[in-house]
This record gives C-alpha cells, structure tokens and sequence, in this order.
C-alpha cells in the first residue's frame, strides 16, 4: 500500500509543534494513531542527539501501520528536533509534564481539521 506524508503543525503557547502525518492511499476515514516521542530530547522519528547514530524507528513504524491502513501523526516536542534551538529561550521555565500534554491534546483534538483523521469515539 502507498503511504504518503505532510508535515503539518499546530501552535502550543504561541510555539508551533511540528509534526508528519502519514496516511494510506484510499479514501478515509482511516483509523489514527499519535506517536509521542520519549523523554529527552527525543525527535518524532525516535531520534536523540544524545545517543550516536541514527534510530529512527518511529519512522519506521509509523510507515508499517500506515501500510496496513492507519493514518499516523509524530511530532516533535518543542524542546527537540530541528526548532529546538529556536525555541529554548521561549520555553525556558515553562518545559512541565503539562506542556508535554498540551503538545500531545492538540494532535489529537477531536474533528481536528487533518482531512481523514478519525480520533477513537469521534462521532463528527
């Protein structure tokens, strides 16, 4: 099955949260799945800079589900990946185990407006 991918973002505090949605070919709606990387600076393929090498099975198997009909969304954490740097001065005291959720609820609002997505229980 082809799997496709779009970089989308969503804005956390005024902070844009950087993400790739993959989806399968066909029309939807398909079932989604939100990957949320580990802590640390870990990006939204499950990389880190302070582990040699590159994992990137977050990639890997987000592509995976998406082949088997799943639509996927990763994102990075405002702290890590490419926009980490840009953004260390305006989230410095402000980095908390809410922030991380406020990351994570707006990838998954329901109905968001990612055409195809189906959060679980959505009746939209």
């Amino acid at each position: 099955m082809t799997v496709t991918s779009e970089e989308v973002a969503w804005d956390v505090d005024g902070i844009p949260v950087h993400g790739t949605l993959t989806r399968p070919a066909g029309a939807g709606p398909h079932p989604g799945i939100v990957f949320v990387a580990g802590s640390g600076p870990t990006d939204r393929d499950w990389c880190s800079p302070l582990l040699p090498g590159s994992n990137g099975s977050g990639r890997l198997l987000a592509e995976a589900l998406t082949r088997e009909g799943f639509m996927t969304l990763r994102y990075d954490k405002r702290a890590s990946g490419p926009h980490a740097r840009e953004n260390a001065r305006r989230l410095a005291g402000r980095i908390s185990m809410r922030s991380h959720l406020d990351e994570l609820a707006g990838a998954v609002t329901p109905c968001s407006p990612m055409a195809g997505w189906t959060p679980p229980g959505c009746s939209c």
